[in-house]
Formats: C-alpha cells, structure tokens, sequence
C-alpha cells in the first residue's frame, strides 16, 4: 500500500495486487481512510494442524486466478522444510527460528 495524499486527517491510499509469476496487474485499489486507522505493520498468521487420522498427500486449491496444490510438510525438519515466495518465506523463516518454531522440532 502506498500513501499519495494527505489532507488533514484523512489519507488517500493504493494498492495493488499482481500475479506473482507474471507480474501483471491484476487489480488496482484507491480510496481514503483516517490516518489513524493505518497500521505500521503487516501481520501474518501461520496455523500448525495436527491430524489424528489419515488425509492426502497433496489437494488443490482454486484461489486469486491460480490453482494452488497444497501439501503436509515437516516445519522442524530443516532439510525439509517447504520454500515459499517471498517475502512470505523470510516470515516462514522467523517463525521456524523462534520459540514457537522450536517447539515443532
């Protein structure tokens, strides 16, 4: 998201949203909000599931104009950890290194 305007309290934002192996535009938003209501930083959430009967290896997922194959991965295994696209695998990353990470080892 980037800041183009600023009108006393009241901030005029963009965003766009772009296929991640192309690069093309896939939408383009802009409006105002409060300047108060911006963050100052991005959030993302990591679940860890733990199954107790069996399930597939892998499942597709029809999302954002793509087809997505999802699978089961080790996160406490380092040699076999799952690599994801930037900058989400620096987040996976820090997750993996932290306590909470270690917790999966």
């Amino acid at each position: 998201m980037k800041q183009q305007h600023q009108e006393e309290s009241l901030v005029q934002v963009s965003y766009e949203e772009r296929d991640l192996n192309t690069g093309r535009l896939m939408a383009s938003h802009l409006g105002w909000v409060k300047s108060d209501a911006l963050g100052q930083r991005r959030r993302r959430s990591f679940c860890h599931l733990a199954l107790r009967e069996s399930a597939r290896d892998t499942w597709f997922v029809q999302t954002d104009g793509h087809r997505f194959e999802l699978f089961w991965a080790d996160p406490g295994a380092p040699d076999t950890r799952p690599s994801i696209v930037a900058p989400q695998q620096s987040w996976l990353d820090v997750l993996l290194d932290s306590e909470v990470g270690r917790v999966w080892s």
